[in-house]
């Protein structure tokens, strides 16, 4: 899978200068090397915003994504013959915001799920009425298709869906608007494409939402702004997460609503890559990948598969031997499924287990570590 970049890590990757629309003599006064505090008032283009810092409110052009009523750390880099100021990035803040974002997941563990069927509500014409017009009526359509293909089911699941859901929730959006900015041509389509996710789209429409309330104002607006915030601030959450499994133990975690018969269930997902082999000095080309789900009617079962080149191992694990007498007859037709896609079976059981709970348990105690964890890189 592709590398992920954390949202705060972009800047750091693309050109993280400001350029001031208006001359030196028009500005506040200014020194080379001085640092300004900055805050991001509205977006008045696709990379022009409008900030305000020393009590001047001033249109820049920037090829850095801002979010309105972020404030900023800016340093004067150049007066003449064009006003160029850096945007500064705050380490020890930046860190404190990752722990943040690790113990937002910990204790609210079905945040994204909760995103899931509360936006499919929250974004219907028929809530939004008149707000569907004004917040763009193509990106709200756009925003409620996106949201139905995140759902796994009978239907829905293909050899696509994975990575169609890594890129439809935005987790690759900072990567790709990197490479977009680094482009010679065509940059601005580029640069559409890679916030056509239900990321981008939440962090345009809330700019709308902004502007909406500090005009005249509109009923709904407030609390659909809230849900927007919280709702980006799930999706970071768990772009940060990923970021620091991936450098401490080489694995990816997802969370993946299923539908169920009777209701919407919630899968989550750990994909580890085997370490560097030292003999060799190569990389194995295995992988763990283990499923924990809460099924309906069948409990906790967990799924651990390993896939070594073209050859996989299966083991399902559940609570109860009637529950492993009702898959057991699954099985013959998932190994004949997985041989049509070219895999050498090696091994596909069920077993039961008294505490299943436990499994997950480990995999959920991992995650809780992670920012007490010393010598962590987020930034790539």
């Amino acid at each position: 899978m592709s590398s992920l970049i954390t949202p705060s890590s972009v800047s750091r990757n693309i050109n993280h200068f400001l350029h001031l629309q208006k001359k030196i003599d028009s500005l506040p006064p200014l020194s080379v090397g001085e640092i300004v505090e900055a805050e991001i008032v509205e977006r008045q283009g696709e990379r022009t915003f409008l900030i305000s810092f020393k009590n001047r409110s001033i249109s820049a052009d920037s090829e850095i994504p801002l979010r309105i009523g972020e404030k900023r750390s800016l340093r004067v880099e150049q007066l003449s013959p064009r006003v160029i100021l850096r945007v500064l990035q705050n380490e020890k803040s930046e860190s404190v915001k990752f722990k943040d974002f690790v113990k937002y997941i910990n204790t609210n563990p079905k945040a994204l799920l909760d995103m899931f069927v509360e936006g499919r509500g929250r974004f219907s014409p028929e809530n939004l009425a008149e707000l569907t017009t004004l917040l763009g009526k193509e990106d709200i359509e756009t925003l409620q298709k996106l949201i139905q293909t995140m759902t796994m089911s009978k239907g829905s699941l293909n050899d696509g869906f994975f990575k169609n859901y890594i890129y439809n929730l935005g987790y690759l959006m900072e990567k790709e608007l990197a490479e977009a900015l680094e482009k010679k041509f065509g940059r601005a389509n580029n640069v559409a494409r890679a916030s056509d996710n239900i990321k981008g789209i939440l962090t345009k429409i809330s700019d709308k939402v902004k502007m909406l309330s500090m005009n005249a104002g509109h009923p709904g607006a407030e609390r659909l702004s809230q849900f927007i915030n919280s709702s980006l601030k799930t999706i970071e959450a768990h772009q940060v997460v990923n970021v620091l499994l991936r450098e401490s133990e080489n694995e990816y975690m997802f969370q993946i609503p299923v539908l169920f018969p009777e209701q919407l269930g919630l899968a989550e997902i750990y994909v580890k890559f085997d370490n560097t082999d030292s003999n060799r000095g190569e990389r194995k080309k295995q992988q763990r990948v283990l499923f924990l789900l809460n099924m309906d009617a069948l409990g906790d079962i967990v799924v651990e598969a390993t896939i070594d080149m073209n050859k996989m191992g299966c083991v399902v694990r559940c609570s109860r031997e009637e529950i492993r007498a009702f898959v057991v007859p699954f099985l013959q037709e998932l190994e004949e499924k997985l041989v049509a896609l070219g895999y050498d079976v090696d091994h596909l059981t069920c077993v039961t287990e008294t505490d299943i709970s436990m499994i997950k348990k480990i995999e959920h105690e991992r995650v809780d570590t992670l920012y007490d964890r010393e010598g962590v890189d987020v930034v790539v």
